[in-house]
């Protein structure tokens, strides 16, 4: 029965956006206010705390000070010895509440993810962006568990109906939540590029058909790292959805295991983000598409930037000003509103076509541009300030020792 039953849905009313006083009244958004409130305090918990912690170093440090005062007044010289107060103990009283506290401290976690100039803050800035990808990514995971649930219910316009409370919204937004794989792999992208000054050195040194062979090298080192797993998941997926067709309650669709044995080498090419949502075999797999496709194009510009900054800086403008324009072009022209009727036209149109995702990845590669800039005057800053002390330690006049034929002559 189930299975010659097919959604088909129509806008009968438009629901306009409004705001009033009963949006405060509603479960979701108390929830997400109480969120927010505990947030706040906790944050300024934390600074409160951490002050509380300075303030009490600083006595501490005044209490041993005084004692070595004392005795240099009688005439015992201690000027040599270094005073600091006892961390291990001031660590040592902290417990394990003003710990959790300081985690939520913005100011250090903000300075400690930003710091790349040696390993173990280069170790804190992974550790930020390996926690952020891992909750994206259970994000995520958890809205397809949903989506895909979809196709066994009986009662679908039920579920649409849900979808505008706001307390669905975190999940059904999950959706966008995918931009952040992008901000993270251009950033990574760009930021480990400019750091290698050897890779940077051979670009410049390197003819045209010598980069272009460079650029085929790391394009086909990232098709050998994806590919393989990408054809193993087709073919399980597709064995997979033929046994849950026929022997499950769950029906995914009449022609589910079709597409995979028709356009999997869409797939191959990573250009199924082309096609319909509905003709994409694994249509999750549209992400990898637009992966491959933007790391063609910002590496290229990478190259550019090597050879020449200043056109490679007016490319980047240029593509950061157009792909935008292009985007509100689709919406304008295609009439996709917020019905939820227009959903599936918003999933071929916008969702999975590379000109309208690449607004996060190049945003992500201007981050790395940035990092890497900041990270470089840190350590030119560092170096000069390392050098002054050495270059004041040349230029001291050094005594002349007398040399024995001045001594001849004199007698």
């Amino acid at each position: 029965m189930q299975r010659e039953w097919e959604l088909q849905m129509h806008a009968v009313a438009a629901r306009v956006p409004s705001f009033g006083l009963n949006f405060f009244q509603q479960t979701g958004t108390l929830i997400a206010i109480a969120i927010l409130t505990t947030l706040v305090l906790l944050i300024a918990l934390a600074e409160i705390v951490h002050r509380s912690k300075e303030q009490l170093k600083l006595q501490q440090f005044m209490h041993t000070k005084a004692p070595i005062a004392t005795t240099k007044a009688s005439t015992v010289h201690m000027e040599n010895f270094p005073v600091q107060p006892p961390r291990d103990t001031c660590a040592a009283e902290s417990s394990t509440t003003e710990e959790l506290l300081l985690c939520f401290r913005l100011s250090e976690n903000f300075k400690r993810a930003l710091q790349l100039e040696s390993a173990s803050s280069n170790s804190n800035f992974l550790c930020v962006i390996a926690g952020v990808r891992s909750i994206i990514c259970l994000w995520v995971s958890t809205f397809h568990v949903y989506y895909y649930s979809v196709f066994a219910l009986s009662n679908a316009p039920m579920l649409f109906v849900a979808m505008g409370n706001f307390l669905n919204q975190p999940l059904l937004q999950a959706i966008f939540f995918v931009d952040v794989f992008f901000v993270i792999s251009a950033l990574l992208l760009v930021y480990n590029f400019l750091s290698s000054q050897t890779r940077l050195k051979e670009i410049r040194n390197n003819n045209f058909a010598q980069n272009l062979r460079l650029f085929g090298r790391l394009l086909l080192q990232r098709y050998l790292r994806l590919t393989p797993m990408l054809i193993i998941t087709m073919v399980l997926t597709d064995v997979i959805y033929d046994l849950i067709n026929t022997y499950s309650p769950f029906y995914l669709g009449a022609n589910s295991g079709y597409y995979c044995k028709q356009r999997w080498w869409h797939n191959v090419l990573y250009i199924q983000n082309f096609l319909d949502m509905k003709d994409i075999c694994c249509s999750w797999t549209w992400y990898l598409a637009c992966e491959m496709q933007f790391y063609i194009l910002i590496t290229a510009l990478l190259f550019l930037y090597a050879k020449s900054e200043r056109f490679a800086k007016i490319s980047f403008v240029t593509l950061v000003v157009g792909f935008p324009v292009v985007g509100w072009l689709c919406n304008y022209y295609n009439g996709i509103t917020f019905d939820i009727d227009k959903l599936h036209s918003t999933l071929n149109q916008l969702y999975v076509k590379p000109w309208v995702r690449i607004n996060p990845y190049l945003g992500g590669a201007l981050c790395g541009w940035l990092l890497h800039n900041n990270s470089q005057r840190r350590h030119q800053r560092y170096h000069n300030h390392q050098q002054e002390p050495q270059s004041e330690q040349q230029q001291k006049p050094q005594p002349q020792p007398q040399t024995q034929t001045d001594s001849h002559v004199q007698r």
